[in-house]
């Protein structure tokens, strides 16, 4: 690819060359064995994951992080950090400037090369409501190769950014088949009047602008949040974010030209129930589509169907007994068997008890799968908990999800906790968080005895198990999962105990059929025992180990 020559000149020194090389050996296990891990980064500052790359040395993660100068001036920061396949850090810079707030975008990014990353962000002026594109182009290292940078079509130099904003914001990336051109999808949001629409652009490898659509204005204030190359040309999925019946259509455009040359509508009956189509595969057979259904009551209950090239319906399904979700379903992968996982995020109100209702809420990560036909598979739950404060205002937030080489799955978020006599406290946490999770959606390996990843995993079952925790030993993170059971999870109490029969902490849990990542970097080393009781009966009982 010669016009990426320019891109290959990455130098890197000899130490750099020895983590690169130990990674790409614990890549080779990592194909083998199935791993899994959750955990958070402590950054300085409000810290948010938001975009995951691949590659044979472990994973690259793009977020943001919220910093205040001495003058108490607050500005955002990117952070771009490097892991292996444990989630251990390999390298973690920060870029930041006095003069723009910088910022990571969800899901936005591609691979452009075996050496190469390009990830979308957006720009702001430090004082001003007004977004700029760009593009970052990244080595292995983290190190950034060269930015560009794009602005809302209707920007000058001479507008007035105090009366009037003017955003341009990635929303989609992605490459031509070729790896020659890009394709970069941006929402434009132009005031006064209030204007929603969105731009595609192609691009060289490098950056240079070949041709811009743009969609245009109307009432319902289309959208789209998502780009794909399949057989020579750009798709997008274009979303009706204001209007009634929130239409939703597949758009085709010219690769030479950039016209909107094919026009697929959704399938009929889906078109009225959809809301904001966010993510797609392109097969051969068809395309498979991540959104959600309103429901009574205006429940959004996470979807995924699959439709031919045609516009006809192949199948649709959703998670069973769905309930009320915050954020879309945004995120779709598809597995090694030819199954299909998506990233939602279930909203549910927490106990009431002692605090008031209005910000008594949780949002959990929510994980599900379906097969190559669309027959429902699984679904987890992930719930991140401090082990110093109760429930109260709980956020476990899946910002990317990537399909892993193991056959598992790795997203990139954020976990978000405040203490329980809040506001009386300051205690709040928001952190970088990684949650990497084995071929069945498994945190804690075995959650699922009807999805089996190894025969050892089968041998060590047990039937009578009321909980699963690990790994053991613990390190900052106790990861524990409580299956489905056969009575009120809130007539259990979860205890942990120290090896004198000190009680440490007492959980009462509000959800089973979920995993609680509980923050245990405060637990000193040492060893304990973690119980369940209902109604004073010890139902299991496990020794574990902080390290």
């Amino acid at each position: 690819m010669k016009n990426l020559k320019w891109l290959g000149n990455v130098l890197f020194d000899k130490r750099k060359e020895l983590v690169f090389l130990s990674a790409f050996i614990l890549g080779w296990n990592f194909l083998v064995v199935s791993q899994t891990f959750s955990k958070i980064y402590n950054y300085s500052g409000a810290s948010q994951f938001r975009n995951i790359t691949t590659s044979n040395y472990g994973f690259m993660i793009q977020g943001v992080s919220g910093d205040t100068t001495t003058e108490g001036v607050f500005f955002r920061s990117m952070l771009v950090s490097g892991f292996d396949f444990n989630g251990d850090t390999l390298f973690y810079k920060k870029y930041n400037s006095p003069a723009w707030n910088i910022a990571s975008l969800y899901d936005v990014n591609t691979i452009l090369s075996d050496t190469i990353f390009i990830v979308g962000n957006e720009r702001r002026f430090a004082a001003v409501d007004t977004l700029f594109a760009s593009l970052w182009w990244y080595n292995l290292a983290g190190d950034t190769i060269q930015t560009r940078q794009f602005s809302s079509p209707y920007y000058t130099s001479s507008n007035d950014p105090a009366n009037s904003s003017w955003w341009m914001r990635p929303t989609s990336i992605a490459k031509s088949d070729d790896g020659q051109f890009l394709y970069l999808v941006c929402r434009v949001v132009d005031y006064p009047p209030l204007q929603n629409s969105f731009i595609v652009m192609k691009l060289s490898a490098e950056g240079e602008l070949v041709w811009t659509y743009h969609h245009p204005f109307d009432e319902n204030y289309y959208a789209c949040d998502v780009v794909m190359h399949h057989e020579g040309k750009p798709w997008v999925i274009v979303a009706g974010v204001g209007g009634t019946n929130y239409p939703n259509i597949l758009l085709g455009l010219n690769e030479i030209s950039g016209f909107a040359e094919t026009e697929i509508a959704l399938p009929q009956g889906l078109a009225s129930l959809n809301r904001r189509a966010s993510d797609m595969i392109m097969l051969e057979d068809g395309i498979v589509v991540a959104s959600v259904i309103f429901g009574e009551g205006s429940n959004l209950t996470p979807s995924m169907y699959k439709m031919s090239y045609e516009g006809q319906l192949l199948w649709q399904n959703s998670i069973p007994n769905g309930e009320r979700i915050e954020q879309e379903n945004d995120h779709l992968v598809q597995a090694q068997d030819g199954g299909f996982v998506c990233a939602a995020v279930s909203f549910e109100g927490g106990p009431t008890t002692g605090v008031p209702d209005d910000y008594n809420y949780v949002y959990r990560t929510w994980l599900w799968k379906v097969d190559a036909n669309g027959n429902y598979l699984w679904d987890r739950k992930f719930e991140y908990l401090s082990l110093d404060s109760a429930y109260y205002n709980v956020y476990t937030f899946p910002h990317d999800l990537k399909a892993t080489t193991d056959g598992g799955y790795i997203v990139a978020g954020e976990a978000t906790t405040t203490c329980s006599n809040f506001p009386s406290c300051d205690e709040f946490i928001q952190q970088g968080w990684l949650l990497k999770v084995d071929a069945c959606g498994c945190l804690v390996p075995g959650c699922d005895p009807n999805c089996i990843v190894s025969v050892e995993e089968k041998e060590e079952e047990n039937e009578k198990e009321y909980f699963r925790f690990g790994p053991n030993p613990v390190g900052d993170l106790l990861n524990l999962y409580i299956p489905p059971l056969p009575f009120s999870i809130k007539e259990l109490t979860f205890s942990l105990v120290d090896m004198n029969g000190r009680k440490i902490k007492d959980f009462q849990f509000q959800y089973d059929n979920t995993t609680y990542m509980i923050d245990a970097q405060s637990l000193a080393a040492g060893n304990y025992i973690l119980s369940l009781t209902k109604d004073g009966q010890v139902l299991q009982s496990e020794r574990m180990v902080k390290r």
